[in-house]
């Protein structure tokens, strides 16, 4: 577990809000989501790699399997300590 938590990568934090999984390239959903903890432990790691946008998406499409306490929990956290999702960069004009 150490090598999850101390390498975040793209995955992690996606993979914890949607609860899926990947077993001979075939998608599993509805697996026993991760916990409100697990997903803060990831966000406070620096677990990134998607937007805050997609973040939400996420979650939404779990809503319906997470108990409602557990699943406003989980959103006002993404909400306070997600980052905010970059503005695209405007080019230079000359």
């Amino acid at each position: 577990m150490e090598n999850f938590f101390g390498e975040p990568r793209r995955f992690p934090i996606a993979l914890a809000l949607r609860g899926s999984t990947f077993k001979h390239e075939q998608m599993r959903t509805d697996d026993n989501l991760p916990s409100f903890e697990i997903i803060k432990l990831l966000i406070d790691k620096g677990a990134r790699g998607i937007s805050k946008k997609k973040a939400f998406e996420l979650l939404e499409k779990t809503k319906s399997n997470r108990k409602p306490e557990e699943y406003e929990k989980i959103k006002q956290y993404l909400q306070k300590k997600y980052p905010d999702d970059k503005p695209l960069k405007k080019p230079a004009s000359n």
